[in-house]
């Protein structure tokens, strides 16, 4: 189970389908301050699917923009995580530059065996071992029957959501469907 508290963090928890117990998932690799790739206190886990490549796996995506940006896509196999994807760049900001990272909005698997991702800026299509196949601009949202979307990108079609409405703006978030 993924969870999103915004700014506040979220997480990831298994659940042991034989016993009912509920166990965090994370990985930090220091002991510094949101060190991760998946802390709890400040990755909010913000969609999560069947990995294509290992049944036994999951994908799960991290992304907040909180005056900074930060996200990835990880691969989870049990207590293991690792990283499959994540996108950096620099903005000047108020003492210099500053690098982030790009934040991840949601995941769908793609009926070529791979997967699509979102960010506030781009759509991503990805192979099943999780190597960029494409990046997409986002489209322009047109409204259709009281709901925005978008047709325009192949095998794919975006839609405006409020899923994320307590902690991000619903002018900006998108959500994608097959």
């Amino acid at each position: 189970m993924g969870f999103n508290t915004g700014e506040w963090g979220g997480g990831l928890q298994r659940v042991d389908l034989r016993t009912g117990v509920i166990s965090d998932v994370e990985r930090r690799d220091t002991k510094e301050l949101c060190a991760g790739p998946l802390n709890s206190a400040c990755d909010p886990v913000t969609g999560v699917i069947p990995d294509p490549q290992n049944k036994d796996c999951i994908l799960a995506a991290v992304g907040l923009v909180h005056m900074l940006s930060h996200g990835r896509i990880l691969r989870v196999c049990g207590k293991d995580v690792s990283l499959v994807f994540e996108k950096s760049f620099k903005v000047d900001g108020f003492k210099g530059e500053w690098e982030m990272t790009e934040a991840f909005f949601g995941l769908v698997p793609a009926v070529d065996g791979g997967f699509w991702a979102i960010t506030s800026e781009a759509l991503y299509h990805f192979g099943a071992d999780g190597t960029k196949k494409h990046e997409y601009a986002l489209p322009e949202l047109k409204p259709v029957s009281g709901t925005y979307l978008s047709r325009e990108l192949p095998g794919v079609i975006v839609v405006r959501t409020d899923a994320n409405w307590l902690f991000r703006s619903a002018d900006t978030l998108h959500f994608l469907f097959l």
